[in-house]
Parts: C-alpha cells; structure tokens; sequence
C-alpha cells in the first residue's frame, strides 16, 4: 500500500487520522494499491484512472460534501479496495 497526500490547504476532514487507520489495517497494508487522501473536492493530487488507484476525491464529491468524516472515508476506501 501507497498512500499519497495532497497540499492540505482546505481539508474538510483529519487526514492523518485516516492515515492511522489505514496503517493499523494489516491486510491493505499488503496490497498493491496507491491510496490518495485529498482533503477536498478540488483534488489538487490527480490520478489516471486506474483500478489500483483509490482517490478520496471521488468519495467527497459524490456526497456532495455531505457527511464527510473520517470512520465513513475509512470504510469507503476499504470497500473500493476490495472491490
């Protein structure tokens, strides 16, 4: 597992306690995936498409920056990885 971050400048949630998360989770830690954790819709961290790639972006902007917090980010990046 990868786990990109983008510059921080408008988060709307705690990256770095999704970070956590993801690293006490043993078994993404042995997978082949790239995980991006922008902070926000804009997505100043792009990515190709790409089915190893899992962009937070694309959970924000699909709730419509509705409830936005850090178990529900953790739980949908586990469901896509395994997807």
């Amino acid at each position: 597992m990868k786990i990109k971050f983008c510059g921080g400048c408008n988060p709307f949630y705690d990256r770095k306690k999704v970070y956590i998360m993801l690293l006490k989770n043993k078994k993404v830690q042995k997978l082949d995936k790239v995980i991006i954790l922008n902070g926000c819709q804009r997505g100043c961290r792009k990515s190709l498409k790409d089915k190893n790639i899992i962009n937070v972006q694309e959970y924000i902007i699909n709730n419509d920056l509705k409830d936005i917090n850090e178990e529900k980010i953790y739980n949908w990046i586990i469901e896509n990885i395994f997807k």
